[in-house]
C-alpha cells in the first residue's frame, strides 16, 4: 500500500510540475524518469495481486465495516494512480510530440531565413 501511496504522490507532484512548467523539454526529464523507473513498473505489475492478497485476508473479517472501507479506499487508491499514470503518460508523450513539431517549425524558419538571407545578398 506504501508503494502506491508514494507513486501516487509523485504522480501528482509530476503532473502539477507540469502543468506548472513553462519549460517543457526540462520538465520531462523527470518525467520520463518516473515513468520508466523499475519501481513504477513492478508496483503496477504488482497491483492486482496486492488488491487480491488484501482481499483474501480482509474476507474473515469483512463484517467489520472499517475493514471492508479499507479495502474499498484501497481498490479506488490503486484505481485512480493507474488512471493518474495513464493521463500522465499521454500528457508526455503530447508533451514530447509537441517539442518535435517545435523543433521542425524552428528548423524549417532557420531554412527560411537563410534562403531570405541569401537572395538579399
Amino acid at each position: 500500500m506504501s508503494d502506491w501511496q508514494a507513486y501516487g504522490r509523485q504522480l501528482v507532484l509530476e503532473m502539477s510540475e507540469l502543468k506548472d512548467s513553462a519549460n517543457v523539454s526540462s520538465s520531462l526529464t523527470p518525467l520520463s524518469r518516473l515513468l520508466s523507473e523499475e519501481t513504477t513498473r513492478r508496483t503496477s505489475r504488482n497491483a492486482a495481486e496486492c488488491l487480491a492478497v488484501l482481499e483474501e485476508r480482509a474476507k474473515n473479517v469483512s463484517h467489520l465495516d472499517y475493514v471492508t472501507h479499507a479495502v474499498q479506499r484501497a481498490k479506488r487508491l490503486m484505481e485512480e494512480v493507474g488512471n493518474a499514470a495513464t493521463r500522465l503518460e499521454n500528457s508526455f508523450e503530447s508533451r514530447r510530440t509537441t517539442i518535435r513539431n517545435f523543433a521542425v517549425l524552428r528548423s524549417i524558419e532557420e531554412q527560411a531565413q537563410e534562403e531570405i538571407f541569401l537572395k538579399h545578398e
